[in-house]
């Protein structure tokens, strides 16, 4: 109750070399789960970072994977009726296609997906981190609960709040001008 962070949270679904988990996983993976672990580390000493109890990291993704297709494959793996997500958002390279019209960047080969509740996160995470039925064999997903940044939520927050104010077709405004 006093881990305002959600520390406790980041060390879910790591898979240690060794282990039963790690069985089968490549030499490439185990090296990508070592870096990404000493970098949230690294990351997680700054106090403004937190761990997102809801939104997942998905890492390791096929380059041909479209942010619909994530959302489903989260969905049908998590094997949970009552799952929902909110946003499913693969990160893309679009400084390459800099002055093209409708141009879909390259894949990075991660992305976020955002549950409403940490109980369907949680057992997301739970279920497909580490699941080779999901991708193939040689690249299976590293799944993690989310790093961020307090200061850039709040700032994108009080954004989002000053256009609602200037917006007079938001429904609030309706609300209060009625």
């Amino acid at each position: 109750s006093k881990d305002n962070r959600n520390l406790y949270l980041a060390r879910e679904g790591l898979v240690r070399e060794g282990t039963l988990a790690a069985e089968g996983v490549s030499k490439e993976d185990i090296a990508k789960r070592n870096h990404l672990s000493r970098w949230k580390k690294q990351m997680l000493k700054d106090l403004n970072m937190f761990v997102s109890p809801t939104r997942l990291c998905v890492r390791n993704l096929p380059p041909h994977i479209e942010d619909k297709t994530l959302k489903q494959t989260m969905l049908k793996f998590a094997d949970d009726p009552n799952a929902k997500i909110t946003e499913s958002k693969v990160m893309r390279d679009f400084k390459q296609n800099i002055g093209q019209k409708d141009a879909v960047g390259a894949s990075k080969g991660f992305g976020f997906v955002t549950y409403t509740t940490h109980e369907s996160a949680l057992n997301a995470l739970r279920k497909i981190n580490n699941n080779p039925s999901v991708f193939h064999k040689e690249q299976r997903p590293i799944i993690e609960f989310s790093i961020e940044n307090r200061s850039a939520l709040n700032a994108r927050q009080k954004r989002l709040e000053n256009s609602r104010e200037k917006n007079h077709l938001w429904k609030g405004n309706k609300e209060r001008n009625s």
